[in-house]
Order: structure tokens, then sequence, then C-alpha cells
């Protein structure tokens, strides 16, 4: 339950952040346009990497996630190989 929760969490701030780096790139180059061309797209790149360092920290959070799930599952599955394994040894 709790890991449901958290996987749509990370969904929704992975949009948010998404969401909120495109409009605060056009706000950026539409208010820095007025000092130049060379400055707003500067000025924009600067702004898209900031959103975009914090989209792959929410990135890695849910590969971190997907890995947990993989291993819970590998973990079980051997598991049960080993039963069965054991089961049949005289």
């Amino acid at each position: 339950m709790r890991r449901i929760f958290l996987k749509n969490v990370i969904s929704f701030l992975s949009g948010v952040l998404w969401a909120t780096a495109a409009l605060s790139a056009f706000f950026v180059f539409i208010g820095t346009l007025q000092t130049g061309i060379g400055y707003a797209i500067a000025m924009t790149v600067i702004d898209l990497l900031f959103w975009l360092f914090w989209i792959v920290i929410i990135e890695m959070a849910n590969i971190q996630l997907e890995k947990l799930d993989e291993l819970r599952k590998q973990t079980e599955l051997l598991r049960s190989i080993d039963e069965k394994i054991s089961h049949n040894r005289p």
C-alpha cells in the first residue's frame, strides 16, 4: 500500500516538475528577452538545467523503487526454488 502511494507521488511530482520546467523556461525567456536574445537563451538554459537536475533526482528515486520491487520478486523466487530443492533431498 505504501509503495503504491509512493510510486503515485513520485509520478505526480515528475509531471509537476516537467510542467514547472516548461513554464519557468517560457517565463524566463520572455522576461529576459528585452536584454538580448543571447542572454535570454543563456538564462533559459540555466533555468532548464536547474529543473532537469530535480527531474533526474525524482527519476532516480523511481528507478530505485522499481529495483527494490524486482529484488523482492527475485528473492521470493529464489526462496521457492530453495524450498523445492530442500524437499527433494533425502
